[in-house]
């Protein structure tokens, strides 16, 4: 049951709060994990130059890490971590198209239809609309996900939670 009543050991409810600081948390780790493996990473956006890979590579993994702790931080009620999930929420809303560039999708496309790790050559594809399903798929989780911590962590009932717990 979701609801916005306090906490209390004896009637322990999860809350829109716990479930963003879940889904925070639990998306970080699961991309964490997923970009894991530096040379799959550099396969992804092998048309960026080394070093811009390597520092994409550093910011990606730092963003997990930030997104981890700001989920966390929901979790045990900080308001400094209230602030700033919505500060991560704009930054995701201004920077999706830089997150999930379309030859990221497309190289994947290519990879599970060639099995080639170069995709530089001519690789006409057999489902050449489903790269812009994937990505559009990513667009919408992340918008609307980030449109629902904007809303939510911006309520007043929701800030007393936070408020109540100095």
């Amino acid at each position: 049951m979701i609801t916005m009543g306090k906490r209390s050991s004896k009637d322990f409810r999860i809350t829109g709060i716990d479930l963003i600081g879940f889904f925070l948390m639990a998306g970080g780790i699961y991309h964490l994990i997923g970009i894991s493996d530096y040379g799959f990473y550099q396969f992804m956006f092998q048309q960026l130059a080394s070093r811009a890979i390597f520092y994409r590579y550093i910011v990606s993994v730092l963003f997990r890490l930030i997104t981890i702790a700001a989920g966390l931080g929901l979790v045990l009620r900080k308001e400094a971590f209230r602030k700033f999930a919505i500060g991560l929420a704009v930054y995701m809303l201004c920077t999706v198209y830089w997150k999930h560039p379309f030859y990221v999708f497309e190289n994947l496309a290519i990879y599970s239809e060639y099995h080639v790790w170069d995709t530089s050559g001519h690789y006409p594809l057999a489902y050449p609309w489903h790269p812009y399903i994937s990505m559009g798929f990513y667009y919408v989780m992340d918008i609307v996900f980030s449109l629902a911590v904007l809303i939510y962590l911006r309520k007043d009932a929701v800030k007393q939670q936070f408020h109540s717990r100095r």
